[in-house]
């Protein structure tokens, strides 16, 4: 995380990221970065934190491509996912087709095999696992497993 995004976000659209997302508590006006990422024809996101708001005008919705929808503190590892989280989840999908937008909404933090299936049935689009697949002893199973979820997700909306 980096508190200085106007000095970086040319960087990173020049190095070649093709999806670049920002913290809110880190900038006085979210909408400009967000914004500049767009001007760079690239994919701008939004780190969603547990304390934030999420109504369509607070997650941005016309500006992001993507969600970051935070399931735990930042900065501290090995904790559960917060028990609020298949609600919030299901809230930002309400928000986000009564907007209209295409934004999709991926969790980060306390993904675990028992918290992977609750999210996608909230309508997640998608995890940041971490050490469900790097710690698994075999990646690729886990990967397949994640994947699973969430094409029976999408049948099961269907």
């Amino acid at each position: 995380m980096m508190s200085d995004t106007d000095g970086w976000l040319e960087r990173f659209a020049e190095s070649g990221s093709d999806r670049i997302t920002v913290h809110r508590r880190l900038c006085s006006d979210v909408r400009a970065p967000l914004s500049k990422i767009r001007e760079f024809g690239k994919n701008p996101g939004l780190v969603v934190e547990l304390g934030d708001p999420i109504d369509a005008e607070n997650l941005h919705l016309d500006l992001t491509d993507r969600l970051l929808v935070m399931g735990t503190e930042i900065g501290i590892k090995g904790q559960d996912i917060d028990p609020r989280m298949g609600e919030r989840i299901q809230a930002i999908v309400c928000e986000r087709d009564r907007s209209q937008s295409g934004a999709e909404i991926f969790v980060d933090g306390g993904i675990q095999r028992h918290t992977v299936p609750m999210l996608a049935t909230a309508g997640a689009d998608g995890v940041i696992p971490g050490s469900l697949v790097f710690a698994d002893n075999d990646p690729s199973a886990a990967i397949r497993w994640i994947k699973s979820l969430g094409q029976k997700a999408e049948q099961a909306l269907a």
